[in-house]
């Protein structure tokens, strides 16, 4: 809930108390009515408030989006991921190795990105079954193209593997 500074009344003056919205409500409606003069000047206030609250709503959630998804400029090397375990990065290669292992615990697909399994140089792409839709058919999708892909790198058995779990994490290179 948003925490808005208390507005000056005599019996708040010079404290440092905070509210919480409904408290601020509350506080308006009881100064509108001590005080009628200026309910409309109250209203403006409370509407501006709430613009304002609206927009930085919509521009937080916008950002949120820009930063989740991949854009290839910048993007690292696929071999430089081993040793930046732990960080979030984009990074570019040639998808070398794809598979759907329908059978297997959770029906991961891998994309393996510069060399193919079992080499243990490669960067190894994990998309699982609950977000595998959202990617059409990905083992035939990205085989043999470049690609970018963004998401936090860990280590699997010694190579570095990034999971996907939005399609806005994987592009095409152009």
């Amino acid at each position: 809930m948003p925490v808005f500074p208390v507005p000056s009344a005599p019996r708040l003056q010079g404290s440092r108390h905070r509210l919480t919205a409904d408290r601020f409500w509350i506080m308006l409606i009881r100064s509108a009515s001590d005080e009628g003069v200026r309910v409309k000047t109250q209203c403006l206030l409370i509407a501006v408030l709430v613009g304002a609250l609206a927009i930085s709503s919509a521009t937080a959630s916008t950002t949120t989006v820009s930063k989740s998804t991949v854009s290839c400029g910048g993007a690292l090397s696929w071999k430089r991921a081993a040793s930046l375990e732990g960080s979030v990065h984009t990074f570019a290669g040639r998808v070398a190795g794809a598979k759907f292992a329908a059978s297997s615990s959770g029906s991961p697909t891998f994309l393996d990105v510069g060399h193919p399994y079992p080499n243990p140089n490669r960067l190894s792409l994990v998309i699982w079954i609950e977000n595998r839709a959202a990617f059409g058919r990905p083992e035939s999708k990205y085989r043999g193209k470049k690609i970018c892909v963004r998401g936090r790198v860990s280590d699997y058995r010694g190579s570095p593997e990034i999971v996907l779990r939005r399609p806005a994490q994987i592009k095409v290179a152009p």
